[in-house]
């Protein structure tokens, strides 16, 4: 059975307020600059706002591989720093490639966490910029910007999408997971790509000794290219433009519920 992905979140929460404290008690041995500096790009200080959820970028446990995430959520781009050779090794390469890949996702779900909970019904009020601003009793406000009526009643709208919704499940439910890969240096570097942004790296060592970080940065954004080409096209074959036309329509819908339209 899947794991509950609000549990996972809760759960990535508690290591990160473990570590936070763990850091700041009595008695705990003081760092060194040089393992400050190491651990330091894993996470963020403090969970990035809502607006940062369209970059998140994260490293291995040395901050020698760099990930960042697209606003798809999925791996975007990477990028080997010098001297990774003294502080990984050959062997390692290929897994800090995934650990960092690893540290990214968390920090992914981690900053939804946040982003979620900003949104609650008892939490802030987020500010609507489209609201007419407060007047004073006897001046003329400036009237709302009209809101996008949609074409069809909300309840039919909300019909046709369960109903693409379940078509696709169940196309879904009989399909294989699908994965994608991309690779580099005649196979001797191969990335691997899944829907929910994991990945995964296999390397030959002593193809990976004799390059430079920036031809081992650009081996491996070739190869994430071609991963990420290839997924959106397995993709494809499981989905349905329309339901992309219906996302848009319900957006438009509730958004008239919600200003009182």
């Amino acid at each position: 059975m899947a794991a509950d992905p609000m549990q996972r979140l809760r759960d990535i929460e508690r290591q990160q307020q473990a570590a936070e404290a763990a850091a700041g008690a009595p008695g705990t041995p003081v760092q060194s600059s040089t393992q400050a500096h190491a651990r330091a790009p894993r996470r963020a200080e403090a969970p990035p706002p809502v607006a940062a959820l369209e970059r998140i970028e994260a490293t291995d446990r040395t901050g020698t591989i760099r990930v960042i995430l697209g606003p798809d959520g999925l791996p975007e781009s990477l990028s080997v720093e010098a001297g990774w050779r003294r502080v990984l090794g050959c062997e390692r390469f290929a897994t800090a490639v995934g650990e960092a890949a690893r540290e990214a996702l968390d920090a992914r779900d981690l900053a939804g966490l946040h982003a979620m909970r900003q949104a609650r019904p008892d939490g802030p009020i987020p500010r609507d910029d489209h609201r007419a601003p407060a007047v004073s009793r006897g001046t003329d406000p400036q009237r709302p910007r009209p809101a996008v009526v949609p074409t069809r009643p909300l309840v039919e709208v909300l019909a046709e999408a369960f109903d693409v919704m379940h078509d696709m499940t169940q196309r879904l439910t009989k399909a294989e997971p699908p994965s994608a890969t991309g690779s580099a240096g005649i196979g001797r570097l191969v990335l691997t790509l899944t829907p929910d942004g994991a990945l995964s790296c296999t390397a030959d060592p002593h193809w990976v000794s004799d390059r430079e970080p920036a031809e081992l940065t650009d081996a491996l954004n070739r190869a994430l290219a071609s991963a990420r080409a290839e997924l959106d096209s397995a993709m494809a074959a499981l989905t349905t433009p329309r339901l992309s036309d219906l996302a848009g329509e319900l957006q438009a819908a509730l958004h008239n519920v919600m200003r009182g339209y």
